[in-house]
């Protein structure tokens, strides 16, 4: 019987499904993973995507990983995807910040120092991916690969920055940082879950796939 047309039981089955994703994904994903995987007996295991988008899908078109979460949809007809989140970005500033309160206009933006967070992916910065013009230079203050450390310097400096809404709301309590709207136009970050076309008809491939667009969309709406 081909791995196609296997029936898949999560119930009986000890399969481990291995899933590549942001920081900010795994982040929010995992605590409903952890319930939803309480009473089965197959395993998700989520990793970090590496840092250079050819390897993260080779690993995909090998079987060393059965899914990818990413923010920019495959290019090749090899691949298929799905749209399973999106998420609107917010300015997070620190509480009792000397000049910023309840919200900031586009000079004291852009008159701030920043704390900025690089995707690895051709080094784009956030704010140049969401913003719908072309935005004048920031002062920069420090550059940083992961979200939750630009979380923890902006508590401890009156540096801002651009992170995302839902991620930043779990950890804004923790660092007493305040999430204010942006001061100029921008479009929220569409996630996609990414899967090779050969595994398209797969049962086991299908629940990973089934599981993980209802869980984003729990995580992402709570």
């Amino acid at each position: 019987m081909t791995r196609s047309i296997r029936e898949f039981d999560p119930c009986t089955s000890s399969r481990l499904f291995t899933i590549y994703a942001n920081e900010a994904v795994i982040d929010l994903l995992q605590p409903y993973l952890d319930k939803l995987l309480a009473n089965l007996t197959v395993r998700i295991v989520c990793k970090h995507s590496p840092a250079i988008e050819d390897e993260q899908y080779q690993d995909l078109q090998m079987q060393k990983v059965d899914l990818l979460i990413d923010i920019v949809p495959p290019k090749l007809k090899m691949f298929h995807f799905q749209k399973v989140a999106q998420e609107r970005m917010v300015c997070v500033v620190r509480q009792q910040h000397p000049s910023i309160q309840q919200s900031v206009n586009r000079d004291q933006y852009f008159a701030a120092q920043h704390v900025m967070y690089r995707f690895h992916r051709d080094n784009m910065r956030v704010a140049d991916i969401i913003s719908n013009e072309l935005l004048p230079q920031r002062i920069l203050y420090s550059e940083q690969s992961s979200i939750l450390s630009m979380l923890s310097l902006i508590s401890k400096s009156n540096a801002i920055g651009i992170a995302p809404c839902t991620f930043s709301k779990s950890y804004a309590e923790l660092f007493k940082l305040d999430l204010l709207e942006l001061p100029f136009e921008t479009r929220p970050i569409e996630l996609f879950s990414i899967w090779p076309s050969k595994h398209v008809q797969d049962k086991s491939c299908i629940w990973l796939r089934q599981t993980i667009e209802t869980l984003m969309e729990q995580a992402y709406s709570a």
